[in-house]
């Protein structure tokens, strides 16, 4: 049992490594995204206001003079750059112009303390939030415009809800495939298949969410097969207290089999879910 657990886990870390390269060129890394309400209907400028002057690749702008001939951008550049208060924020130079569809994005390495400011070019003003700390790896906003910035945080759980039920059920019906084709028949058999399918999927995706609302996808990289090799020891352990009346040789294999297949049906739907 225990030679075979060590191929297992080989195996995953295979994958893991097999996934890693992959994503080092989708480069999973923070991002922040804005939906405006009553948004100005002239053009408007948006970015977001450091707690520190340096963050990632981007510093604190110090030059008079602005890489662009849009003068209207000038402008925001301009009031971005002369904005100060007591909290000492700063302007990193990424700058937006959001009329065409209401949404600012920042995906590459947005500060981790910030506040939204937004310039009006009808009016030539700049408001600014309260600050904000993203704690969520993907941080989703929905902002009013009004003599106030008034700032919700969305949480996205849509898509991943349907894709933990997809996981759900996909999972139970191949572990309950390669049950048949390992010989686990009985009524008795595949409703033990079933519930502990639904046990240690409920659990494990739960762990995963949370996860994946601090880490983004890092967590298919890292967490999701450490997280699959302890759910392949529970259901192992399970089936062979439960299946004594077959070899304990062929219930090991198949639930490292079965979990094999169904981890790397998680990975491939995450990336769905995640690109």
């Amino acid at each position: 049992m225990k030679k075979i657990l060590n191929i297992f886990i080989v195996s995953l870390l295979l994958i893991n490594s097999f996934v890693f390269r992959l994503s080092a060129d989708i480069g999973p890394k923070p991002s922040v995204t804005i939906n405006f309400i009553n948004a100005p209907d002239e053009p408007y400028y948006v970015t977001l206001l450091s707690s520190v002057n340096k963050y990632g690749p981007w510093n604190e702008v110090v030059s008079e003079e602005f890489n662009t001939d849009d003068s209207l951008k000038a402008d925001a550049y301009k009031a971005f750059k002369a904005y100060s208060d007591n909290d000492d924020f700063y302007f990193l130079d990424y700058v937006e112009q959001c009329n065409d569809n209401n949404t600012f994005s920042w995906s590459y390495y947005p500060p981790s303390e910030f506040k939204i400011a937004i310039y009006s070019s009808k009016d030539k003003t700049l408001k600014v939030s309260e600050v904000i700390k993203r704690v969520a790896f993907d941080s989703y906003y929905e902002v009013t415009y009004g003599d106030e910035l008034i700032v919700k945080e969305k949480i996205e759980l849509g898509n991943k809800l349907l894709m933990f039920l997809l996981r759900v059920v996909l999972t139970i019906l191949i572990e309950l495939v390669i049950g048949l084709i390992f010989g686990y028949r009985s009524s008795k058999e595949r409703k033990t298949i079933i519930i502990t399918n639904l046990i240690t999927q409920i659990l494990l995706n739960i762990a995963i969410l949370l996860f994946d609302y601090y880490m983004g996808l890092l967590v298919w990289i890292f967490i999701f097969p450490i997280l699959e090799i302890v759910v392949t020891i529970i259901e192992a352990i399970v089936y062979l207290a439960k299946f004594k009346d077959h070899k304990k040789f062929k219930t090991i294999i198949y639930s490292l089999i079965a979990n094999l297949c169904t981890c790397l049906l998680g990975m491939y739907t995450s990336f769905i879910s995640s690109v």
